[in-house]
């Protein structure tokens, strides 16, 4: 057995079952653990949206000692979104603010991929303040990277944190500051606007991000038809 065997069998589909068997020859064999199979395992328990599972690899990277990227040789930013995505993913928001408050003391300056997950983690935990302030550093630490997929999902869950906020003129501006900047729009903040426009009876409003669709040569889905019905 060797890392790249293990992160043949991580990779893909793999479902539950699969998972737990290739576990065991990871508990039987930690010293293969290398950067690149710890990211892998830990898409693949986001992928599963198995939080159980999710929680015992967390626990054994920490006695393996590898809770911390900044502890691991050669660390990436990938290393830092995964571990992030993760702590977000089991509700343990302390936790990836303590990892980027250690991102932070080291000097390393966090990539759009790496604001936007953080992003994520706060709106998703329903700490939108904060996460705003985040997206206003991240907009002038990253201000020429506007055009990048990060930069889109940091945008994408502002227009979702304003949402929840019940807040849908700042989430209509957010959206128009998207288009002016070039910042690529996606079908989920869409639909996410056309929900918001429908709670509150601006179904003309609704009307023009269906034709927004249309010119940016978005395909609507089942989400987006039925958010319209609804309205």
């Amino acid at each position: 057995v060797d890392s790249q065997s293990l992160r043949i069998l991580f990779q893909g589909r793999c479902r539950a079952k699969d998972f737990d068997k290739a576990m065991q020859l990871v508990a039987r064999h930690p010293k293969l653990l290398d950067e690149q199979l710890v990211n892998i395992i830990l898409e693949a328990c986001v992928a599963l949206r198995d939080t159980p599972r999710l929680n015992q690899f967390l626990t054994f990277l920490k006695r393996c000692q590898w809770d911390m990227p900044l502890l691991w040789s050669g660390a990436t930013s990938n290393s830092y979104a995964a571990l992030i995505k993760a702590y977000g993913s089991t509700d343990q928001i302390n936790k990836a603010q303590e990892l980027w408050q250690c991102i932070r003391q080291q000097g390393t300056i966090p990539n759009e991929q790496m604001f936007a997950q953080m992003i994520d983690v706060l709106v998703t935990g329903g700490r939108f303040p904060e996460a705003q302030q985040l997206f206003r550093e991240m907009r002038q630490v990253h201000s020429e990277r506007m055009a990048s997929s990060g930069m889109a999902m940091a945008y994408a869950m502002i227009v979702k944190g304003y949402t929840q906020q019940k807040d849908a003129a700042s989430a209509l501006r957010c959206y128009e500051e998207m288009k002016v900047l070039g910042v690529q729009v996606g079908v989920v903040v869409l639909n996410t606007l056309m929900d918001a426009c429908c709670r509150t009876a601006n179904l003309p409003q609704a009307t023009q991000l269906l034709d927004d669709m249309a010119r940016f040569e978005i395909v609507p889905d089942l989400i987006t038809y039925s958010t319209l019905i609804k309205g």
